[in-house]
């Protein structure tokens, strides 16, 4: 649409007619160049929430948006998960809805160059969209592959189960 990967959300009804009209609603950083790999979770409110990775400089970083049932968008502008300093970038977002419309997300912070250190975090938000834990908690000390997403899902008692991820030897 407007040259640069966009991000583009849209609501469906049962009958396939668009919720949030033809053209949906364009999720954009005024930051970023662009947005790839998006994830949606749906919170028990009906809210989505959809995180993505923005392409920035000097390093990527993700930005989230909250929008209604009706379409109306949380913030002027999306949350961000960035690293000020521009040393370390973060990609591969994963929302997982928990009670009263907080939920977690899963990401990866890469540091280095080449084939970046990629290791995981997670992060609490409230409805409002802020941080609930003083930092985020870093789930493992081993470091995973550049192409890995690992997979992480609620369990319906306000926790998560995180997926193994499959290694070849």
């Amino acid at each position: 649409r407007t040259g640069v990967l966009d991000i583009v959300a849209y609501r469906m009804d049962q009958s396939g007619a668009f919720q949030w009209g033809n053209a949906g609603i364009s999720l954009t950083d005024p930051a970023s160049s662009g947005g790839i790999a998006p994830h949606v979770g749906i919170l028990q409110n009906n809210d989505a929430v959809i995180a993505w990775i923005a392409d920035g400089s000097p390093k990527d970083w993700i930005a989230f948006q909250k929008i209604s049932p009706a379409g109306v968008t949380a913030w002027a502008n999306p949350q961000r998960i960035i690293d000020s300093s521009g040393v370390a970038s973060y990609s591969r977002p994963q929302i997982v809805p928990m009670l009263n419309d907080d939920f977690l997300m899963l990401y990866i912070k890469q540091t280095g160059s080449g084939l970046p250190a990629s290791t995981m975090f997670m992060q609490r938000f409230d409805a409002a969209g802020n941080p609930v834990w003083a930092a985020p908690v870093q789930i493992s000390s081993k470091l995973i592959g550049f192409a890995a997403y690992p997979s992480v899902v609620p369990d319906g008692k306000n926790e998560y189960v995180l997926q193994p991820i499959l290694r070849l030897h």
